[in-house]
Parts: structure tokens; C-alpha cells; sequence
């Protein structure tokens, strides 16, 4: 019996003996043939005679027909996202079509649809080893980083969430990212207008900081030059995530923290100073009011 069907049967029991208590003949008759519990019971057991390849199968014909209709191809494409959020469906999906879907509609005339597959690539990678190992060897990083640096923005906030779950606790992808210009084109994308986008390239900066050789790398592109820069900007509300970047890329990186204290145009100790007074005594700003103060003193007050 497969996990799905075991699940059901334990939710089965468990609604059965939650509605178990002594009752008369006539009343259990009544709840049983509610119309609320026999549509749970009907659809319930209708999903038990459902096989997830087969319904992977479909999902994948739909979705790589060009000649049907966009609303029909994003519908199975979010369909076989969803089953695909199982890690072993995750890895039937690349035994059954070995990442050709993938390949084919990250490059759709259709924003939504190249959008879903980065979406998809994400779902794949995510918390599954077996799914990060074979996308990295199919070489999709590149591309994903090519999609961050070329295409819409809506394409671009899931192409980062991609990115972050296919090198996430993952060394190999991660070595990956030395290669190339993957970490040019993230310090570049934190330019980008959009705030979605630069709160999720500092959420994978954070991340990827823990890999020495990934900080040292972004030191060495005067990363911190272009968060400080950011962070002093006032037309945003993301300085509590641009300096919680700065605080990962500093911890125990003096070359980081020689350029934060050296910076020609900023004085990144006023500008701290500046900015805990304005938002001293707003509650919204606590932790970045905290990481701000512990900041100043470790820099410039020791």
C-alpha cells in the first residue's frame, strides 16, 4: 500500500472514531447520510483510485503542448507542481521525463508558464538530494541565473527561489556558484526596483555566506559596498533585511569590514547613528533597531 493511500485510511479511522460516540441507530443513520459526510466520504474515496504517475503523465502531455491553451497548460503545470511537492513523485517526475518539460518551457513565449517551471524546478529541488544532484548535473543553475539576469521580474522572483532551493544545504551547487558569473549577476539583481527581489537575494546571500569560499568571493566583488548603499537609501521599507546581509558578510570577515569602515562616500557610522534615531522607539523596527546598535559598537565603538 503506498503513503497516500495508508494516510487515507489513518484519516478514515481517525474521523470514524471521532464520531464514534453511542448514539441511536436512527441518529447514526441521519450523520452518516448528511450530505457533508458523504461528499467527504465520496471524495475521499475517489482520490483513492487516483495513480499519481498517471496523473504526472497527463500534466506533463498538457503542459508541453504548445498548440493548447495557456490557461490549460499553467493549470497542469500547477497540478504537477503540487504533486510533485511528494519527494518520491519529485523523483518519478525526473525518471518519467528526465527534466525535458524543464528544458522546453523555460524558455515559453508564455511569462507565467517559464515562471511555474522555475516554480517547479524549486518544488523539485527543495529538501530532496536526489532532485538537486540531477538538476546541477543537467547544468539548470546557469540557466536559472541567466533567467535572474535577462528576464521579467515575475520570472525573476522564482527563478530565486529556484536558485535558493537547489544549492540549499547542497555543496555541490553551491561550488557551483563560484563558476561563471552567478554571484555578478546577484550583486547585480540587488539593483533591481522590484523589493520582492532584493529581500530574496539577501535571504540568499544570508544563506550562502555560510560557504567561505561563496563570502569571500562576494567580499572580493565589494558586495557590502552595494548593501551599505541600499541601506542608506530611505524609499524602501527592507532595511532590516539589507542589514541583516551586511551582518552575515561582516561576522568574521575583517576584508568586509575594512571596506564597510573605509567607504568613500558613506560614513557607515553615521549612517547607522541616523538611522536608530528614526527609528528609535518604533516597535515595528526592534531587530533591526537591535542588529543596528550591535553593528555600531562592534565596528566603531570597541
Amino acid at each position: 500500500m503506498d503513503d497516500s493511500k495508508l494516510t487515507f485510511l489513518q484519516n478514515v479511522l481517525r474521523y470514524t472514531a471521532s464520531h464514534s460516540e453511542e448514539t441511536s441507530t436512527e441518529e447514526k443513520l441521519e450523520r452518516e447520510m448528511s450530505p457533508e459526510r458523504k461528499k467527504w466520504l465520496s471524495e475521499a474515496l475517489d482520490s483513492m483510485s487516483i495513480n499519481p504517475l498517471d496523473e504526472i503523465k497527463k500534466c506533463i502531455k498538457v503542459a508541453e503542448n504548445e498548440q493548447d491553451n495557456d490557461d490549460r497548460r499553467i493549470e497542469a503545470m500547477e497540478t504537477l507542481r503540487d504533486w510533485c511537492e511528494d519527494i518520491n513523485f519529485a523523483i518519478d517526475f525526473h525518471k518519467i521525463n528526465e527534466y525535458k518539460l524543464i528544458s522546453n518551457l523555460l524558455n515559453d513565449k508564455n511569462s507565467e508558464i517559464r515562471a511555474l517551471t522555475c516554480e517547479l524546478i524549486g518544488t523539485l529541488a527543495q529538501n530532496n538530494p536526489y532532485c538537486q544532484e540531477t538538476l546541477i548535473n543537467a547544468k539548470f543553475l546557469p540557466i536559472l541565473f541567466y533567467k535572474l539576469d535577462k528576464d521579467c521580474d515575475t520570472v525573476k522572483v522564482k527563478t530565486l527561489f529556484a536558485i535558493s532551493c537547489l544549492i540549499r544545504d547542497y555543496e555541490p551547487g553551491q561550488q557551483k556558484l563560484l563558476e561563471g558569473n552567478s554571484l555578478d549577476i546577484l550583486v547585480k539583481s540587488l539593483s533591481c526596483p522590484l523589493e520582492k527581489i532584493k529581500i530574496k537575494c539577501c535571504f540568499l546571500i544570508s544563506s550562502i555566506c555560510s560557504n567561505t569560499a561563496i563570502k569571500s568571493a562576494l567580499t572580493k566583488r565589494k558586495l557590502i559596498c552595494s548593501l551599505i548603499d541600499i541601506y542608506q537609501k530611505e524609499n524602501h521599507d527592507i532595511h532590516e533585511h539589507i542589514l541583516s546581509a551586511i551582518n552575515v558578510l561582516i561576522d568574521d570577515n575583517p576584508e568586509a569590514i575594512s571596506q564597510a569602515k573605509e567607504l568613500e562616500n558613506i560614513n557607515f557610522k553615521q549612517l547607522l547613528t541616523d538611522r536608530l534615531q528614526n527609528i528609535a522607539g518604533d516597535s515595528r523596527h526592534d531587530e533591526e533597531r537591535d542588529m543596528a546598535s550591535r553593528m555600531k559598537q562592534s565596528l566603531f565603538e570597541n
